[in-house]
């Protein structure tokens, strides 16, 4: 897929995609890969979000709509944001009083200055509640509890939100 990193703010995240990869028959860009950038923004939106929060979770996609308004035969982007900021702040709130909360993300797929698709999915975050610590390639945190959300581990290093958004992708670049 060649996912590209385009920008990372607290508000939004655009992501990138070249056609060659993802290319079907009729020359332009497989629906498919067009969806999977655009679920990809809506999560890294998500995830960072939670990482700047210091809170630990896993995130999934509930379910999803997605429509297709315009060809694209070139490399597009995806941008994801929250709609509100009061959805926001119900989420987060939720999230840290219950250990799990859902929120709609949405995407714009975006190719030559014109809106070429729509994505909008709902998320649900589920508070890690292990005990040991959780650690990946890309973040190191630790529980406050083990019945509590985590938090991010700062006191030591900082991690550049784009540089985690990047190694998330690159691991998927991998599965993929």
């Amino acid at each position: 897929m060649e996912v590209g990193v385009v920008q990372v703010q607290p508000e939004a995240v655009i992501l990138s995609a070249p056609l060659a990869p993802n290319i079907n028959h009729r020359g332009t860009v497989f629906g498919g890969s067009a969806s999977a950038v655009a679920i990809l923004a809506a999560w890294s939106l998500l995830h960072t979000r939670l990482f700047g929060e210091g809170i630990a979770s896993r995130l999934v996609i509930q379910r999803n709509t997605m429509s297709y308004e315009w060809p694209k035969d070139g490399t597009f982007t995806a941008e994801a944001a929250i709609e509100s900021a009061e959805a926001r702040e119900r989420f987060l709130r939720m999230l840290k009083r219950r250990g799990k909360a859902r929120i709609t993300v949405t995407s714009v797929l975006n190719f030559g200055g014109k809106v070429a698709g729509r994505f909008e999915g709902e998320f649900v975050a589920l508070c890690n509640r292990c005990p040991i610590n959780y650690s990946t390639e890309y973040c190191v945190i630790k529980p406050r509890s083990a019945v509590g959300c985590g938090e991010v581990r700062t006191a030591s290093f900082a991690i550049d939100v784009h540089h985690c958004v990047q190694r998330i992708l690159r691991a998927m670049h991998n599965v993929f």
